[in-house]
């Protein structure tokens, strides 16, 4: 249970804002594993390499910056420690809210959904996108389409496969 994104309280278990207990229930009955974080590819930025990722950015003051895949705001906090003006985007429903208790802007979808038209330029892009099926592939490529002349881009990716090289955009 507690690997389905159930929490042990003394009383029993308890699950976050947007859970369908009952579906849950029914697929742990049925032998089935879920594991709601592992399907939505929500692994959080530990503090540490949100703090190493920001300073990477270099000087935020005053910037607009991006994290388009937000999660519960480990690189957006850190941004905006670091004096950023951060535009979040976050699908998964109870994390945007998380993000907007802590007083983001925050744009409820699926990045890959958004254009530069929608909401702009940026000086700096900060992420940990998805990877399965290389989908941290298809977000950088498309992040590189937020940045303001001279912007930053800094994500965290999937490591290659063996043999494969890097290309870096020149």
């Amino acid at each position: 249970v507690q690997a389905a994104g159930g929490t042990y309280a003394r009383n029993g278990f308890t699950f976050g804002p947007g859970c369908d207990v009952n579906a849950l229930l029914m697929q742990l009955r049925a032998g089935e594993q879920p594991n709601p974080k592992k399907d939505r590819q929500a692994f959080f930025t530990p503090q540490s390499v949100a703090t190493e990722m920001v300073a990477l950015a270099g000087d935020l003051s005053g910037r607009r910056i991006i994290d388009p895949s937000a999660g519960e705001g480990a690189l957006a906090d850190a941004a905006r420690g670091a004096g950023a003006q951060v535009l979040a985007i976050e699908n998964h429903a109870p994390s945007a809210q998380i993000m907007r208790d802590k007083g983001y802007e925050v744009i409820e979808r699926d990045f890959l959904s958004q254009s530069p038209a929608d909401i702009g330029l940026f000086d700096a892009v900060i992420a940990n996108p998805p990877f399965t099926g290389n989908q941290d592939i298809a977000h950088v490529t498309h992040m590189w389409r937020f940045l303001r002349p001279g912007g930053v881009l800094v994500t965290a990716t999937a490591p290659p496969a063996a043999g494969a090289g890097c290309l870096w955009p020149g």
